[in-house]
């Protein structure tokens, strides 16, 4: 299940996990609901994995920061850290792969 983090408690949450995923998000976009379905499995094949929604629309100081110009982005956090991010769909072997070599 994806948590929805805000503005106010974006950088606590992406500091306390130790690894997972953080989509952000426009609330009617059907590319961002595909995403968050391929999310929803990406966490079935990585059960330890965190995932994280951030609405761009009500959180766009957040989403800047962490450099999200489009939705839906993906940001793959490692030891509390972003350390890659992609834009637009990808499966979920695309985003495991892109999970692992974070």
């Amino acid at each position: 299940m994806i948590k929805e983090i805000t503005q106010a408690d974006y950088r606590e949450a992406i500091a306390a996990t130790p690894g997972g995923v953080c989509i952000v998000f426009k609330e009617l976009c059907p590319h961002c609901k595909n995403m968050e379905k391929v999310m929803e499995k990406f966490g079935q094949l990585v059960p330890d994995a965190v995932l994280l929604g951030l609405d761009i629309q009500k959180n766009p100081e957040a989403a800047a920061a962490l450099g999200a110009e489009w939705a839906p982005t993906l940001c793959i956090i490692k030891a509390g850290v972003v350390r890659q991010q992609k834009t637009g769909l990808m499966n979920p072997r695309e985003l495991l792969a892109l999970y692992q070599a974070g």
